[in-house]
C-alpha cells in the first residue's frame, strides 16, 4: 500500500530546516546530527552550504576515541554531496572538512582545502568574508 505523493506532508521550509539544524547542533550529539542530515537527504530537501557547515561541525561532536574517524568520514561525505549540489561548498564547510582531514591524519588534504578556502575568500567582499567566517 504505497502512499501517493499528494498524501505526503509538505517538505520543510528553509527556515524550518535552519531551525532544526540549530537545535541539533546545540544537542552536542554527532549521531543526532547525522540522523537529521540523512533524513533531510532522503526526503530530497536541499540544504544551503552555511547550514551544511553547521551540521558538519555537529557531526564531530562525538567521543573521539570511539567514533572520531566515523564522524570525520561523515563530514567528508557531506562535503562531497555539497560539491555536487552547490557551485561552492562555502568557506565554513571547508574549515570543518579541514578539521576532519586533520583528525584522520591527512595533512595534504588539509592544505588542499585551506588553499581552496583561501581562493574563495579572495573572491568575496569583506562583508561576505565576515559572514562566512562567522558561521562556525
Amino acid at each position: 500500500s504505497g502512499r501517493v505523493a499528494r498524501d505526503l506532508p509538505p517538505l520543510p521550509t528553509a527556515s524550518e530546516v535552519r531551525s532544526a539544524i540549530e537545535s541539533v547542533s546545540k544537542c552536542r550529539n554527532g549521531g543526532v546530527a547525522w540522523t537529521l542530515y540523512r533524513t533531510l537527504r532522503q526526503a530530497g530537501v536541499q540544504v544551503a552550504p552555511p547550514e551544511l557547515a553547521v551540521l558538519a561541525a555537529a557531526f564531530l561532536q562525538v567521543d573521539k576515541e570511539v567514533n572520531g574517524a566515523q564522524a570525520a568520514n561523515r563530514v567528508l561525505e557531506l562535503l562531497q554531496v555539497a560539491r555536487e549540489q552547490h557551485p561552492s561548498p562555502g568557506v565554513a564547510l571547508l574549515k570543518v572538512a579541514s578539521k576532519a582531514h586533520a583528525s584522520l591524519g591527512e595533512p595534504d588534504a588539509v592544505l588542499q582545502l585551506a588553499s581552496e578556502a583561501s581562493e574563495l575568500l579572495s573572491g568575496l567582499t569583506s562583508q561576505e568574508r565576515r559572514r562566512d567566517s562567522q558561521v562556525l
